[in-house]
């Protein structure tokens, strides 16, 4: 596995909005955990069948490597000192823009309603689709 290196944390920081001082960047390595144990082939295989995959054996040896990889940066990011940053569903901020709700006459309501195939007075006539 390669070492997350000084850019990636500075990556992860600001993608979170965390505001981390050059001096404690440096200070984020991978934990040696000693509750967390390695990752096994037939993890990878009780996954698998949980998941409903039907992983071929070739691919798990694979498989097995990736996710040891995935948990050692899990483990490196959750050193990240997150006091203070208040949660959040996304790392960039979206705003949906709305408008008022309000019924407003339209100059084109006719010439819609003559396009219809069919019309009845003031609606579109459609088929049935309903039984009684």
């Amino acid at each position: 596995m390669g070492k997350i290196t000084a850019d990636d944390v500075r990556k992860v920081a600001q993608l979170a909005r965390l505001d981390l001082p050059e001096a404690k960047i440096a200070t984020y390595q991978a934990p040696a955990d000693p509750t967390m144990g390695k990752i096994t082939a037939d993890d990878v295989r009780k996954v698998a069948q949980l998941a409903r995959l039907d992983l071929p054996e070739a691919k798990i040896a694979t498989y097995t490597g990736q996710l040891e990889r995935i948990l050692a940066y899990v483990a490196q990011l959750e050193q990240v000192d997150t006091e203070g940053v208040p949660p959040t569903t996304r790392a960039v901020e979206v705003v949906n823009v709305t408008r008022e709700d309000r019924v407003e006459a339209t100059p084109v309501r006719e010439e819609l309603l003559n396009e219809a195939p069919q019309r009845e007075g003031d609606f579109f006539r459609v088929p049935k689709i309903l039984v009684d």
